[in-house]
C-alpha cells in the first residue's frame, strides 16, 4: 500500500490558482501521529514547471494534476 495515492484532477492547475490552495492549508490537516503517537507534519511535495506554474503537487496520499 505503499505508492497508493488518490489522484484528483484540475483543469488550469498550472497557473496561479494553485498557489491560493497551497497558502490556505492549514497545519491540523497535515497533523498525524507515528507509532510512539508523536505528533508530526507532513509535507507539500510540488512538481514545478517554472517558479510560477505547478504541473503537480501532492499532499499526503492526495496528489492534485493537471
Amino acid at each position: 500500500m505503499e505508492n497508493f495515492f488518490l489522484p484528483v484532477v484540475f483543469h488550469n492547475l498550472k497557473n496561479n490558482d494553485v498557489h491560493f490552495v497551497i497558502k490556505h492549508i492549514e497545519k491540523k490537516y497535515m497533523e498525524h501521529r507515528n507509532a510512539a503517537n508523536e505528533v508530526r507534519y507532513g509535507e507539500i511535495n510540488v512538481i514545478p514547471l517554472n517558479s510560477e506554474k505547478f504541473v503537480m503537487f501532492e499532499i499526503g496520499y492526495v496528489r492534485f494534476l493537471d
